[in-house]
């Protein structure tokens, strides 16, 4: 069942019960960002904005709230009783909302990441969530990008958004090449955990470590490149053991 409002005169849908299709649409004038929520009861997190802005969130079960704020907003939904729901969440003003974080243990949410928020600069995502699509479709404004549960992301290492300082990636992603990347900047963490069939050989691997060196202020991160990744190999000990003597941390298979 599908519920709608109007506003200057177009629909915005509000809650679609059931469905495996989220994205980014557009009503009113808004842009609509869709989020399943797959045979799960809560939903958790924080939501951020820009300054003089807002988000409504309307849950898919005929209930809604409003967010708006540069400081954390945090939100919780309980939806009575495990379920299938479509969260839509409408941003007021073009690309305003900046942070969304999911956090509750066992929710499984799901969306392309191609679809998310195009001003996001913080996305954390736990739980059991499903979510899918390429790393390099993410937004490119991202900073923060931490993905973990029972997702599905793939693509090639170099697409990721150029200025990351913290990249986590978790659970089933199946991220397999590395062609070539552009690292600037103080990287923090650096961690890519995949599972078979993904996973960078070790050519891919040595020349990560090579890029990363020529490029990034290693004295902070932290590099973890294991699960389906190959070892790297005696071609990148010169990048690694300068990587480390800046006051990096590398852990490989």
């Amino acid at each position: 069942m599908t519920r709608s409002i109007v506003k200057y005169g177009m629909p915005i849908i509000i809650g679609t019960a059931l469905g495996k299709n989220p994205s980014i649409t557009f009503f009113g004038g808004y842009d609509v960002f869709k989020i399943n929520v797959n045979q799960s009861q809560i939903v958790s997190g924080v939501f951020r904005t820009l300054a003089d802005a807002e988000i409504e969130v309307n849950w898919g079960d005929g209930s809604s709230n409003t967010y708006s704020g540069t400081d954390d907003q945090a939100y919780s939904h309980d939806y009575g009783s495990v379920g299938d729901y479509i969260i839509n969440l409408i941003e007021k003003s073009k690309n305003c909302l900046t942070k969304f974080t999911m956090g509750k243990s066992g929710t499984d949410i799901s969306f392309d990441i191609g679809a998310s928020p195009r001003g996001l600069t913080f996305l954390d995502v736990q739980g059991s969530n499903t979510i899918s699509g390429n790393v390099g479709t993410a937004p490119i404004g991202l900073t923060f990008f931490a993905i973990s549960g029972y997702n599905t992301i793939s693509g090639d290492v170099g697409t990721v958004p150029i200025g990351v300082l913290r990249l986590y990636i978790y659970g089933r992603n199946t991220i397999s090449d590395y062609t070539t990347g552009i690292w600037v900047g103080a990287k923090q963490r650096f961690i890519i955990v995949p599972v078979s069939p993904g996973g960078l050989d070790a050519t891919e691997i040595d020349n990560l470590f090579i890029d990363f060196d020529a490029g990034v202020d290693c004295s902070e991160i932290i590099i973890y490149l294991t699960g389906t990744n190959a070892a790297p190999t005696s071609a990148s000990q010169t990048a690694r053991d300068h990587i480390i003597s800046e006051g990096g941390t590398i852990t490989t298979n």
